[in-house]
């Protein structure tokens, strides 16, 4: 687990900056672009050299937290 959290630098992401809700959802007043900035910011100043395109974070994320984007999200209507 180790190898693929310091390989990746979606997971290393959620570990660093991200905790999980009891519901398991991203929180009500951000948004995944927002959550998405963040991360590109968080590479930047981390000099991981290169950033995830927004498929592949979320779904990366998804599939670490063994959920699907949908159901990490809230949709606004």
């Amino acid at each position: 687990m180790m190898y693929r959290y310091e390989n990746n630098t979606v997971i290393a992401f959620y570990h660093e900056c991200m905790m999980e809700r009891e519901d398991g959802k991203i929180s009500d007043q951000c948004t995944t672009g927002k959550v998405y900035d963040v991360y590109k910011a968080w590479c930047a100043d981390n000099n991981h050299g290169y950033f995830k395109t927004a498929r592949e974070f979320r779904n990366t994320l998804a599939e670490h937290l063994n959920t699907s984007f949908a159901d990490m999200t809230v949709r606004r209507g």
